[in-house]
């Protein structure tokens, strides 16, 4: 199967355009307001970034993911992603979750995501179960998974932006 190169950015396109309203659960809600307000603190805070990284086990999916298509994030967007993704942390949905933090960063001409920028693309909130579902769906390609393939991510690629 031959690729363009470009079809996860496509997808992260229409994903984009579709609506990102999944309130942050009540539990969640606090965690992230006081990450707001002691983001100037932690952002790029050695010890924290060493403490968070080493207690994160899914979380890590998020942020080597986004490593792979050569983008980097700090501890504190990371945490405020998965907040976002109410603990719905299955591999999938950080995998979305990954290609679509690439294409936004690739499309602001940054390389290392942070916190700000997580609040500036999801003032609402995270997306809704089935949109993901419908983005895992759209990604298959013949039983394969594009968001998983060298060739249909190349667009997203830091080095390509």
């Amino acid at each position: 199967m031959e690729f363009l190169g470009n079809e996860v950015e496509k997808l992260c396109e229409w994903l984009d355009s579709q609506l990102r309203n999944k309130e942050i659960p009540m539990e969640n809600r606090e965690t992230f307001l006081h990450l707001m307000m002691i983001k100037d603190d932690i952002e790029d805070n050695p010890e924290f970034e060493s403490e968070y990284w080493s207690k994160a086990k899914a979380e890590k999916i998020l942020s080597s993911r986004l490593q792979v298509l050569g983008y980097d994030m700090t501890a504190a967007a990371n945490l405020g992603v998965i907040l976002l993704m109410n603990h719905n942390l299955i591999p999938g949905n950080l995998v979305i979750y990954a290609n679509y933090l690439a294409y936004k960063c690739k499309q602001n001409g940054i390389k290392k995501m942070r916190l700000d920028n997580v609040i500036d693309w999801f003032p609402m909130g995270g997306y809704h179960e089935d949109t993901l579902q419908e983005f895992w769906t759209k990604q298959k390609a013949e039983g394969l998974d594009m968001v998983d393939m060298n060739e249909p991510t190349k667009s997203l690629r830091y080095e390509n932006g």
